[in-house]
């Protein structure tokens, strides 16, 4: 049935038949990935830009979508994100969208995650690459993995490839070496009926 808004704005007037014309998007619970495997072996930056793969259409949700190990202190982390890979876009803000900017974050302590609050959702879809940065304001303050090279895959499951990044030593500051986030990203599958 189709109504006057809100509702039937008083006039009690209902119009039908009517068939609704769109499309439902719909999410599984959350999944997660994780980056965060093994002992730290005392690598850190100040920011990490990494891509990730996507091969199932699906949704990072505002919920548990960036846990990070951050060192022991109070942070303000701001976590962007753009389409397509960060590299070559290391030093430069053009064409990143700025996803969450916490202010305050108390670190749960090294070797533990910390869940990075977003304000927005990432949608993806299939075949599409997604990159994020994570910066902090702490010098040294994110714990990471420097082994590999950028754009090896760091971590994986069936839904999304995490590759190895770039840490950056300031605010879009340049790229320094390779770098992998440990972290978790949770994410759900989208199905479009």
């Amino acid at each position: 049935c189709g109504l006057e808004y809100p509702f039937t704005s008083g006039t009690n007037v209902v119009y039908q038949p009517r068939i609704w014309n769109g499309r439902i998007r719909f999410a599984e619970p959350t999944t997660f990935v994780s980056t965060n495997a093994g002992a730290h072996n005392g690598d850190f930056a100040r920011g990490v830009m990494y891509d990730l793969i996507w091969l199932s259409d699906a949704t990072m949700m505002p919920a548990q979508a960036l846990e990070l190990e951050l060192t022991a202190n109070t942070h303000d982390v701001d976590v962007y994100f753009r389409r397509g890979t960060h590299a070559g876009f290391e030093g430069s803000a053009a064409g990143w969208e700025l996803l969450a900017s916490a202010t305050g974050v108390v670190s749960a302590g090294g070797g533990a995650l910390t869940s990075i609050p977003f304000t927005g959702q990432v949608n993806a879809s299939a075949g599409e690459v997604i990159s994020f940065y994570v910066v902090t304001s702490v010098d040294n303050g994110i714990q990471i993995d420097a082994s590999g090279v950028t754009g090896g895959t760091f971590a994986a499951d069936s839904n999304l490839g995490v590759l190895v990044g770039t840490s950056v030593a300031a605010e879009f500051g340049g790229a320094v070496a390779p770098a992998s986030l440990r972290a978790r990203h949770g994410y759900q599958l989208c199905v479009v009926p």
